[in-house]
């Protein structure tokens, strides 16, 4: 969406799965930000250009930890690069439960938007997650739940309202 009007990148950090954006689009063997952060490749050989405003930085093939890459100064360096050439960087990393690469990425980017999976997760895990994310003083900008089953997406209570408007409306106008 940030692509239709903005100079947007888009950035695999999640070396916790193997699947994921750089699985979706690109090939195993794409260089990227493994790559670069390790000094063995620059910027411009790693990027994949997905439209015209929409570009993409795959994760890479990690010779050492994420933690040890992550900790890097070279991440400062590089995001400060990238935010010369990009109105919106967008960045997904693993989920905060699974490792501390969130908290170590939170030094260089805005704000962090959770992405949650229906069902899989607790409200209190959600909760605990929050909270390690505002300990490491990022700012939380909002949250989005995805794969919700199509009988989910509307309440009853949503259902009966909605009813309700579509009859008064009728009721008011003799059509629709």
């Amino acid at each position: 969406s940030f692509s239709a009007d903005q100079k947007t990148l888009l950035i695999d950090l999640d070396f916790f799965n193997d699947g994921g954006l750089t699985q979706d689009l690109t090939p195993p063997s794409a260089i990227g930000v493994a790559e670069l952060l390790q000094g063995q490749s620059p910027l411009d050989a790693a990027l994949v250009t997905i439209s015209e405003n929409l570009s993409f930085l795959p994760r890479g093939n990690a010779l050492m930890s994420s933690l040890l890459m992550l900790s890097s100064e070279h991440v400062v360096t590089l995001m400060a690069e990238l935010r010369t050439r990009y109105q919106r960087i967008i960045v997904d990393v693993a989920a905060v439960n699974q490792t501390q690469d969130s908290q170590l990425i939170s030094r260089v980017i805005d704000g962090v938007v959770f992405v949650l999976k229906a069902g899989e997760w607790r409200t209190g895990d959600v909760l605990n997650a929050i909270e390690k994310v505002k300990h490491h003083r990022a700012v939380l900008i909002g949250a989005v739940m995805n794969r919700v089953a199509d009988k989910n997406l509307e309440t009853k209570e949503g259902i009966r309202s909605l009813n309700h408007r579509m009859n008064a409306l009728i009721d008011s106008t003799g059509h629709l």
